[in-house]
C-alpha cells in the first residue's frame, strides 16, 4: 500500500507541475497528437492550490486513511506558491511523469493529449517490486487556472488490487508573488538549492 501511495502523490506532483512548452509524444505511445498547437502556459505569480480526494478505496485502506491523508492535502494547500518565469519555462508535464522513473517507477504513456488549455493523458506504470498503477488525468490548464482530475489504480506484485485514488486539483493565481510565498526549488535542483518563502 506505501507503494502505491507514494505513485499516486507523485502522480499529484505531476499535474501541480503544470504543462509544458511544447506538445510531447515521443517513446511510440499510442495516440498521435494531430494538433501541435502549444499547451497553455501557467502565468508566473502567487499561486493557491486545492487538492481534494474524492476517492480512496482499497483491500489494505484503513478506516481513517483517507481522512488523514485529506488532512495532509489541506496543510499543503494552506500554502500559496510563488511561481517564478524560470520554474514556468520548465514546466513540462511530460517530463515529470517520465521523471518517476527516477523515483522508484517505470512509466510508459498509453495516451498523451496536451496541447491548448487541455491536459488529458494515461500512464501505466511499474514499480521496481513488481507492482505498478494505471494513471489517467483529464482537465485543463490555464494561464490562471488549473482544475485536472487525476486517477490511479494500483496493483500489487501478484496482479491483485493495491487500491484506487481519485483526486481533483485546482489552483488560482491570486497576484504577484508575496512575502510568505514558498519557492519550490527549480527542476533539476542540486539538494540544498531550494529557495524559501519569496521577498518580492
Amino acid at each position: 500500500m506505501q507503494k502505491f501511495l507514494h505513485v499516486m502523490g507523485m502522480a499529484a506532483l505531476l499535474a501541480l507541475a503544470g504543462c509544458g512548452d511544447k506538445v510531447a509524444d515521443e517513446g511510440g505511445t499510442a495516440g498521435a497528437i494531430a494538433d501541435t498547437s502549444k499547451p497553455v502556459q501557467r502565468q508566473p505569480g502567487s499561486w493557491s492550490t486545492k487538492m481534494e480526494i474524492i476517492k480512496l478505496e482499497g483491500p489494505d485502506i484503513k478506516a481513517g486513511e483517507r481522512d488523514q491523508m485529506q488532512a495532509m492535502m489541506n496543510m499543503m494547500g494552506s500554502v500559496s506558491i510563488c511561481l517564478t518565469p524560470e520554474a514556468v519555462a520548465k514546466e513540462d508535464i511530460a517530463k515529470n511523469l517520465e521523471g518517476m522513473s527516477n523515483q522508484g517507477g517505470e512509466c510508459q504513456f498509453d495516451k498523451k493529449d496536451i496541447r491548448g488549455n487541455r491536459v488529458s493523458f494515461a500512464a501505466t506504470c511499474k514499480t521496481k517490486d513488481g507492482g505498478g498503477a494505471k494513471i489517467t488525468a483529464e482537465g485543463k490548464n490555464d494561464a490562471t487556472s488549473q482544475d485536472i482530475t487525476i486517477s490511479t489504480t494500483g496493483t500489487k506484485p501478484d496482479g491483485s488490487a493495491a487500491g484506487e485514488m481519485v483526486m481533483r486539483i485546482t489552483g488560482t493565481r491570486t497576484g504577484e508573488c508575496k512575502p510568505g510565498d514558498i519557492t519550490p526549488p527549480m527542476p533539476g535542483a542540486a539538494p540544498g538549492q531550494a529557495e524559501g518563502a519569496a521577498t518580492s
